[in-house]
Formats: structure tokens, sequence, C-alpha cells
């Protein structure tokens, strides 16, 4: 089965973006893959050409923005993530663009993952292996977390889903609620649609394993923000902190 991949990357993801590519080209079936469509929200021309020279999949969604941020949660990072599911939503109103996984672009790539793809699902969503909480909002319990999201169908139903994750984004962001806007609304959407919705769930710890390497289970690792690497020293913060994988190991994917 083909499927797609949908991330977003500026140049202050370029290493990121790399080690992403790179572990994904050595560790997966990259003839499984159709595109790799990179939401480009700020790549200069030379890291442009760089990725296509290196990659034969990709292809560039232009979003005409230039977003280059370090800061987590600072107001040019919102305006990235609130992207990624208009982008998405524009993307797979062409059903050949599916099955498509929604990806997050600091992760690394391991195993194949695409054996957890099952188009008997609508969408199939990251559940987290402990959840999240949050007082401020009508749902304290966050069970799902919008890292890695598959879209295996466009129907009525799906494109309904999108547009309110997308609404409930905006009136998060209008309302100044507390960041972040993404993994709240869409849990609320689970929520909603759930009775409606043929909604399967991934093990994070499968493929969004959270900043830990489990032998024997963990296919992607993910090297999440935690809101406190606030400069360029980011990058290199975030791989130093994988729980059981030396830092050498996740570099020479770079």
């Amino acid at each position: 089965m083909k499927y797609n991949i949908l991330l977003m990357l500026n140049d202050s993801y370029i290493k990121f973006g790399l080690i992403f590519l790179n572990s994904l080209y050595k560790n997966t079936n990259i003839n499984n893959i159709d595109k790799i469509i990179i939401n480009n929200i700020g790549l200069s021309d030379e890291n442009k050409n760089l990725l296509l020279k290196k990659f034969n999949k990709i292809e560039f969604f232009e979003s005409n923005k230039n977003i280059n941020v370090y800061k987590v949660h600072s107001q040019e990072w919102l305006e990235a993530l609130t992207m990624k599911t208009k982008i998405l939503l524009e993307i797979i109103k062409n059903k050949i663009n599916l099955p498509i996984v929604l990806i997050d672009s600091d992760m690394l790539i391991l195993k194949k993952f695409d054996i957890f793809i099952d188009t008997k699902y609508d969408i199939q969503i990251c559940k987290r292996t402990k959840s999240s909480y949050r007082d401020d909002l009508p749902i304290k319990k966050l069970d799902y977390i919008a890292c890695f999201v598959v879209i295996n169908n466009n129907n009525k139903n799906v494109i309904n889903f999108m547009n309110d994750w997308i609404n409930e984004i905006k009136e998060m962001s209008n309302k100044k609620l507390k960041p972040a806007y993404e993994t709240p609304s869409m849990c609320k959407m689970i929520n909603k649609y759930k009775s409606i919705l043929n909604i399967g769930d991934l093990e994070q710890d499968k493929i969004a394993s959270d900043i830990e390497y489990i032998e024997d289970k963990s296919h992607i690792v993910h090297m999440r923000s935690q809101g406190n690497a606030g400069n360029q020293n980011h990058f290199d913060f975030r791989i130093s902190n994988i729980k059981n994988l030396k830092k050498k190991e996740i570099l020479k994917y770079l």
C-alpha cells in the first residue's frame, strides 16, 4: 500500500528535518511512499535545493509564509502550528493523497511504521501512554497528541472533523488561552466525532515515543520540545535529552 507524508519545515528546523528524512530513507521501505509533502514555512532556496537533491520523493507545498522560530509558544511558533491543520485539510480534499500521515518534523525514524496504517479507520491518532491535563479547559484530560495523525478517508465526517478542529484552534487563539492549541482542540473534536467517525488509536510508545527509546517497541522517537529551550541551542538540548539513545546515534542521521 502506498501512502504519503506531510510535515512542516523551515530553516530553524532544518537539522531536525534532515534527521527525519535520512532516518526515514534508511529505516523504512521508501518504495511504499508516494510523496513526502513539505509545507514550506520558511526554507531558504539553498535548503530547498539541498532537500530536493537528497530526497527524490519530496514535493513542496508553498504556504508563502516565512516563519522561523526557536522559542516554543512564541507568537510565530503558534502561527506555524495553526497552519498544519489548514494545509492538511487542503491536501486531503484530493483523494489521491490518501492515506496521508501528518507527522512532526522532530521525529527520528528507527523502524518502518507503515505497518500501523489501517485503512479500515477513517482517522488514526497517537494516543498518549499517560494522559495530560489542562485545568483551564472544558476538556481536562487529554488522551491524544497531534504529533502523528493518519487520514485514510476524506468523507463528509472527516472534512467536518477537520473544519471544526481548525475553527476550535482559532477560537482558542482568539480567547488568548494558554498554549498549546493544536492537541487540546483535536481532543475536543475526537470526543465530538467518536460516535460517527471510525477513529483508531495508535500507541505513543510505538509511533511517537516521548523523548525515550524503548527497545523492541519504539519505531519512532519524538525529540519534542519541552517549552524551555528558547534559543538556537534547542537542537542540541533536544537530541541530548533522549533516554536510552546516545546523542551520536541520532547525529549519524544528520
